[in-house]
């Protein structure tokens, strides 16, 4: 199982410089469908990490619950159909 995870984020890492190269990565290989929330997604982990207007907070905390966390859930359901496709082939 450990080849196969090494396998995988090969796949998905190679010549990432940053997380954003890592974002477009993904989306060029399908393994994120829509670019521009997990873009967003980024920023909004930038910028929550010196956030001091409550109302920011809450619309930033608004974005995770209602788009992060599901793209999150289906990031996490692709990777473990990934895992077991190169789990099959080991």
């Amino acid at each position: 199982m450990n080849v196969a995870i090494g396998q995988l984020f090969c796949e998905l890492l190679y010549e990432c410089l940053s997380p954003r190269d890592c974002l477009k990565k993904a989306f060029q290989t399908s393994y994120i469908d829509n670019e521009s929330l997990w873009l967003d997604m980024l920023l909004d982990r930038n910028r929550s990490a010196q956030i001091y207007d409550e109302k920011e907070a809450a619309v930033i905390c608004k974005k995770i619950e209602h788009d992060y966390y599901p793209a999150l859930q289906q990031l996490r359901d692709f990777l473990h159909g990934k895992l077991d496709e190169f789990a099959a082939l080991s």
